[in-house]
């Protein structure tokens, strides 16, 4: 899977404009018919925010649901308004947002005994989907992993935790599975 810069501009414009469209009531599905027609392939994608180099909203389809231009214009909108963590976005904040987009590999299960699990994932190429008991699940993009200076054991306890989960439950293949899964990510 490869993007071109070019490629990666557009959908950067694409996720921007997505967010000011909001407020300044511009029809983004005009940029979108003239210029993103050629993603139409369904892929995983998250669309992170930042403020001041500090997380300010991260919203994303972890399976191929969606066209990816879709998946980055809807997960742009829901970063940047929807996100259950932070307030939405206002107007006077946009100059200060950098945008950062995360095209996702699909998703690979851990066949292997669990105590096998840290040998397979590498730090920095493989961000983790953890899926428990009764629906909990969380989902942790390759690059927190390489900020936090993780490895391959505390990314599986992050993602746990992330999925509400014991930092443990990973070693109980009967109940919990864990995928692999590689991302390109660009950003501004």
């Amino acid at each position: 899977m490869e993007i071109s810069k070019e490629d990666k501009t557009l959908l950067l414009d694409l996720a921007r404009n997505s967010i000011e469209s909001k407020f300044n009531k511009e029809d983004v599905d005009q940029f979108l018919k003239k210029k993103v027609q050629k993603f139409s392939l369904k892929q995983g994608a998250f669309v992170t925010l930042h403020k001041n180099k500090e997380l300010r909203g991260c919203i994303g389809h972890t399976l191929p649901i969606a066209p990816l231009w879709q998946a980055i214009r809807d997960n742009a909108r829901l970063a940047a308004f929807n996100d259950p963590r932070f307030s939405p976005l206002k107007r006077d904040e946009i100059p200060f947002i950098t945008l950062e987009i995360s095209v996702l590999t699909p998703l690979e299960k851990l066949k292997c005994e669990p105590e096998k699990y840290v040998k397979k994932i590498m730090i920095g190429k493989h961000g983790l989907f953890i899926e428990g008991p009764n629906y909990y699940s969380g989902i942790l993009l390759p690059q927190v992993f390489t900020e936090w200076d993780a490895t391959p054991l505390k990314a599986l306890q992050m993602t746990c935790q992330k999925a509400s989960l014991n930092v443990n439950a990973w070693k109980d293949s009967s109940s919990t599975s864990v995928y692999t899964f590689e991302a390109i990510v660009f950003g501004e």
